[in-house]
């Protein structure tokens, strides 16, 4: 009886630790880009894109090669590190976990050998703009409406044509994976290559789909402390896959954050579970 009374309170004292704290990009709404323009669309602060080409459903895949694929959003830091002191408050340490959302008509789980990416990217665009996408709702009305097509989704790499990318120090790079590396030297940007990941089914029984839970506590953490515009995911290779770049269906299946403890923590609090049980005997 008495061991099965410690295996409840450890479970009882790990079961809360298991809640996580997840955080979307900037909400849809007027894109501040063209403030006060009637003719411009509101955006979900989301870039995606496969190759050159602008995406609500990018691949990921290929980086440091000539068609990769990325999916980037805009965060509100403030909201991030309320996210973080909240997690610290609750458990005594953070970690964080970009998420990423495979296309639900794909059923089958994500392939062992996808090597993501995923970074904070201290970028700019040539132009002065970049190509955030509308709602991805299939019944949003902006959906059809030509000004999505020619500012938003047909895009250079998330630019709009004749546009390119700029590093930290203003120089321009033809690629995304350039303008990126570019400033990790100085502490600009941050980049991990192959971080730890795992899956796991989402969206219940309605819209199943298979989410990418990756490691990136150092890219947020750098995101939230430095001028960086974008926290995105890609991978390396050709082996990829196909997510939700924008609002799908006015869900939260795109690229977001979420906030967890430390693992030591969880460890922690269980043994001072036992430890009080014992106590109480």
């Amino acid at each position: 009886m008495r061991h099965l009374l410690a295996v409840g309170l450890v479970l009882a004292v790990v079961a809360p630790l298991s809640a996580q704290i997840e955080v979307q990009h900037m909400a849809y709404g007027p894109d501040p880009q063209f403030a006060g323009d009637p003719n411009q669309p509101d955006v979900t602060f989301c870039m995606g894109w496969s190759g050159y080409n602008g995406r609500s459903k990018p691949t990921l895949l290929g980086w440091g090669e000539s068609s990769n694929g990325v999916a980037a959003a805009v965060f509100d830091k403030a909201e991030l590190q309320a996210a973080i002191d909240d997690t610290v408050a609750m458990y005594g340490s953070w970690q964080a976990q970009i998420i990423v959302t495979q296309v639900n008509w794909i059923t089958t789980p994500i392939p062992l050998q996808f090597t993501p990416v995923v970074g904070s990217a201290d970028v700019g665009s040539s132009t002065g703009y970049f190509a955030y996408q509308a709602d991805g709702s299939n019944d949003h009305p902006l959906l059809g409406d030509g000004r999505v097509s020619q500012t938003h989704r047909n895009a250079y790499g998330a630019i709009p044509a004749g546009g390119r990318w700029l590093d930290a120090d203003g120089t321009e790079q033809s690629m995304f994976y350039d303008a990126v590396t570019a400033g990790v030297g100085s502490g600009a940007s941050a980049l991990s290559i192959g971080p730890s990941w795992t899956q796991n089914l989402g969206w219940g029984d309605t819209h199943p789909a298979w989410n990418v839970v990756i490691d990136a506590t150092d890219v947020v953490g750098h995101y939230v402390a430095s001028d960086a515009l974008l926290l995105f995911a890609s991978a390396v290779g050709d082996i990829g896959v196909n997510v939700f770049g924008a609002n799908q269906w006015g869900g939260d299946a795109d690229i977001r954050v979420q906030f967890t403890p430390e693992p030591v923590s969880l460890a922690l609090l269980a043994m001072g579970g036992l430890v009080a049980l014992r106590r109480r005997r």
